[in-house]
């Protein structure tokens, strides 16, 4: 039951358009045992234009790697036969039941494997177990009521992190007698019998509605006992095939068994294939290959012909799925025209052969045919015409390229643009002159570029240029270096360029500096000019092909102006003093003219002057200290260097003035008090400075003064305290930087304050100064009589004066006469003085009779028994002042009592 399948993808004729390709997509398809199988054509693409010749295709092709069809159905058969039980090489226990490397479990260990590689390729749908033993039986693979004959490979219904089909291949047992333990137990004795064997396959076989199933019968022996395999044989359906194993040296293919049926018998009747394998434990790695998928080969087939196999392959085929591979192939020399390309995939699986076929259309396309016209000819930096032709018949239409590349007599730099390169008429300008190659090229896009070469002669422009500066008919002066710019602009944007100027004045004629870009530059050059009148000056630029240009301009040069400054002059310090100079021009009737000033000796810093009109021919300048300037006149034609002459003046110092502001003349002021004096003075010197000194007219030292000043005008200031009685000329001396000398004077009045009264009286009785007379102001006062508790007067009198002139002060009292406490102390004729002039201080005092006894002008005290003391003549001081008293007298009880007293201060 061999079958055969394969899938032609790409046969019909794709219609393409001649410009267009469709992206290359990979042919997919199934294998009969439902594996996947593709190839894709990656290069060319469907629908490329190429040129002719041979066209190389590469892609890819695989195996397995894509949506397998999941329509087979396994049913895996165990021989659990006791003979199983013996040495088998596989190692491990995977049925537990503690005997290792058992052909059972060699069986097992198959089974799984093979069940393994179902998952993974995805074609096995459905999977079922038997046992054959003596007797058989189908497994029940499901966990479900009942019993399920088929379950997924990949299912597990209990949950138990395992397959469920694999759980019952490992529930399988060979002693005591064969049996399954899961899901629903089976036991199938100790013998061996094929014929039951096949019919519990066939069941679980026709348990799966797959189109197509597959039985892995496996054995260690032969059938031993049981029926001919024949009939149960003959019941098998077409759709399932028995692939059949002898397992171990003491099993065969083709071994009857007395006539039972041989496995290889089995394999024959249902399409399958019988394989020995003498070796237990390499059964794990034979088994997957009943479902085992394959690429075999890859072909070409150029426009239907005969298929060239394609042997740059990688991996190198055949190979086993799943797999893909990377081909490469070359066809042979193509010509104009539509090819089909197609690669076929051919593979297997265990449903048996097929293929799958992609195929791409290519185009291949003649080149185009190029006359570039010509020749050309025209000049540097101008457009030239040019015009070519392009003929392509089979299209796609070729775009169109002008090129162009100097000759050997072109100069290095040159570049040229065209207009519209792509055009085929056009036009194209050159920066230098020289002979060129013209290249039309076009290209299809598909073949190689198709180029043709014409000329291009090209003759040289000479340059243009103009004088930018200077102006012309520009004035300069004498010995003026004048600057000349000269641009200039060439259309053969390539050249190069020199220059040089005549300057129309003897002298030679000079090169130029230059600098340019490419179409422009500057011509630049500079020249003293010596020699007065017009100039025509010209600048000629050439090219490095010869080409020349020139320009001109006038230039006027001026003589300077002529300058006498008179002098020299002479005057005073702040006082404006007249100036004259003269200027001759004539060519420059517009000269204007210009005073100034600097001190040239003997002047102290910080002097200034001013010119009344520094502008004026004639004019005056005050300065505002003595010493020698120097005296400039400018004349400035507005073209020369202005011109100066010098000459000099020369001024003499001015005392100040100065008078005392403070205090007034006469003022009087106390003894002893500190008094202010304030000197203002002038100066018309303004930049002189002062100094200021004092004499006080005391017989004190002369003191310097305190000067405050600013130009022209300031202050000295000092304070004095006298202690000499009468009038005082102070003297104010200032004195300025250069000698000079000013001096004024006020008289100030130094006098003494007094008082003077007839009688005071303190104590349990208080009698206030009466008659009480101060000065100043001058005072003088008198009173018939005074009566009091403690004293009664006859004509009392007080005066006191001071003489604004000299200072003096006199204060006088007197009484006619006193009777003190009742009559107790009777006194007559008490007078008392106190005088303070420039000659001095006096105090004096009188008293005629105490109680009847003369006194005089002696001083001393009489004691009265009991009552008091009397002092008579007393020369004291009270409170700080100098005190006179005619009578004092000072009772037992505390009372005293004053008669005629004097103060001073």
């Amino acid at each position: 039951m061999k079958r055969t399948w394969s899938l032609c993808a790409g046969v019909a004729v794709l219609a393409v358009m001649a410009a267009t390709t469709v992206p290359a997509h990979a042919v997919d398809g199934n294998l009969p045992g439902g594996t996947s199988i593709s190839v894709t054509i990656g290069s060319p693409a469907n629908g490329t234009i190429r040129p002719p010749g041979p066209v190389t295709v590469t892609g890819t092709a695989s195996v397995g790697e894509g949506v397998p069809v999941a329509d087979t159905a396994l049913v895996y058969v165990l021989d659990v036969s006791g003979s199983t039980a013996v040495g088998g090489g596989c190692g491990g226990d995977p049925n537990g039941d503690g005997r290792n490397n058992e052909i059972m479990d060699c069986e097992i260990a198959a089974a799984t494997t093979l069940n393994d590689e179902a998952v993974g390729l995805g074609t096995v749908a459905d999977v079922g177990v038997a046992v054959f033993a003596e007797d058989a039986d189908t497994g029940d693979v499901g966990t479900a009521g009942g019993v399920q004959l088929v379950t997924g490979p990949a299912t597990d219904a209990d949950g138990s992190g395992g397959r469920d089909v694999e759980q019952v291949l490992r529930s399988a047992r060979s002693t005591p007698g064969g049996s399954l333990g899961l899901f629903t137990p089976r036991s199938v004795g100790g013998n061996t019998d094929f014929a039951d064997g096949v019919r519990a396959a066939t069941t679980a076989a026709n348990a799966s509605d797959e189109p197509r199933k597959l039985v892995i019968f496996l054995s260690d022996g032969v059938a031993t006992v049981g029926d001919n395999v024949s009939g149960p044989l003959s019941a098998v359906p077409a759709n399932v095939d028995f692939y059949t194993f002898a397992v171990g040296s003491g099993s065969s293919c083709g071994n009857t068994g007395g006539g039972r049926g041989s496995l290889q018998q089995i394999a024959d009747a249902t399409g399958g294939t019988c394989t020995p394998v003498p070796d237990v434990g390499s059964l794990p790695d034979i088994l997957p290959g009943v479902i085992a998928a394959r690429l075999l080969s890859l072909s070409l087939r150029v426009n239907g012909g005969a298929p060239t196999p394609i042997t740059n392959v990688a991996p190198p085929l055949p190979v086993n799925g799943p797999a893909s591979v990377n081909y490469s192939v070359t066809t042979g020399s193509l010509g104009a025209g539509t090819h089909e390309l197609c690669v076929t995939a051919n593979g297997s699986d265990n449903g048996g052969a097929g293929s799958v076929t992609d195929c791409v259309t290519v185009i291949v396309n003649a080149p185009p045919v190029v006359n570039p016209g010509g020749p050309f000819a025209g000049q540097e930096g101008t457009a030239v015409a040019i015009a070519g032709t392009v003929t392509d018949p089979d299209g796609p239409n070729a775009t169109r390229t002008w090129s162009v590349t100097p000759g050997a007599g072109v100069d290095p730099g040159t570049t040229c643009s065209i207009a519209n390169p792509a055009a085929l008429s056009t036009t194209i300008t050159c920066t230098d002159d020289g002979s060129y190659t013209l290249t039309l090229t076009a290209n299809d896009g598909v073949n190689p570029p198709v180029s043709a070469n014409t000329a291009l002669t090209l003759t040289n422009v000479a340059p243009a240029v103009s004088i930018s500066a200077p102006a012309n008919g520009t004035v300069y002066p004498t010995g003026a270096n004048v600057a000349f710019t000269a641009p200039f602009t060439d259309i053969g944007t390539n050249d190069s360029h020199t220059c040089t100027v005549n300057f129309d004045d003897g002298s030679p004629i000079a090169p130029g500096t230059v600098v340019e870009a490419p179409g422009s530059g500057t011509c630049t050059s500079a020249h003293v000019f010596t020699v007065a009148g017009p100039h025509n000056v010209l600048v000629r630029v050439t090219d490095d092909d010869g080409g020349s240009a020139t320009a001109v301009v006038t230039i006027i040069i001026n003589a300077p102006p002529q300058v006498d400054p008179g002098g020299p002059f002479a005057g005073q310090e702040g006082i404006a003093v007249g100036i004259a100079g003269s200027v001759v021009d004539p060519d420059s009737p517009g000269v204007t003219t210009l005073w100034s000033i600097v001190p040239a000796g003997g002047v102290d810093p910080g002097a200034t002057c001013s010119i009344a009109n520094p502008a004026a021919l004639s004019t005056t300048v005050t300065c505002t200290d003595d010493g020698v300037y120097s005296l400039k006149l400018t004349a400035d034609d507005g073209i020369n260097a202005p011109v100066s002459a010098i000459t000099t003046l020369t001024l003499t110092n001015v005392a100040p003035v100065v008078s005392i502001s403070a205090p007034a003349n006469g003022a009087m002021f106390v003894r002893g008090t500190t008094v202010a004096f304030t000197a203002p003075f002038t100066d018309i010197g303004t930049n002189d400075s002062h100094t200021c000194t004092v004499n006080f007219d005391d017989g004190t030292p002369i003191v310097p003064g305190t000067v405050n000043e600013v130009p022209g005008s300031g202050t000295c200031t000092t304070t004095h305290s006298f202690s000499a009685l009468g009038p005082h000329n102070v003297l104010v001396r200032v004195t300025d930087d250069d000698g000079g000398a000013a001096t004024a004077v006020v008289t100030v009045v130094i006098y003494l304050p007094a008082e003077a009264f007839a009688i005071q009286a303190s104590g349990l009785v208080t009698i206030p100064k009466t008659p009480h007379a101060t000065c100043p102001p001058d005072e003088i006062l008198s009173q018939v009589g005074l009566s009091t508790p403690i004293a009664s007067l006859n004509v009392l009198n007080a005066s006191c004066t001071v003489n604004p002139t000299t200072g003096r002060t006199v204060a006088e009292a007197s009484i006619d006469g006193a009777s003190l406490l009742g009559g107790v102390i009777v006194i007559s004729n008490i007078e008392s003085s106190c005088v303070a002039d420039a000659s001095g201080i006096f105090r004096s005092s009188r008293v005629g009779t105490i109680n009847g006894t003369p006194i005089g002008g002696g001083s001393g005290s009489i004691g009265i028994p009991g009552v008091a003391q009397v002092f008579y003549n007393e020369t004291t001081t009270v409170g700080g002042k100098l005190a006179q008293n005619a009578i004092r007298v000072r009772t037992l009880l505390g009372q005293e009592i004053i008669l005629a007293g004097c103060r001073l201060g």
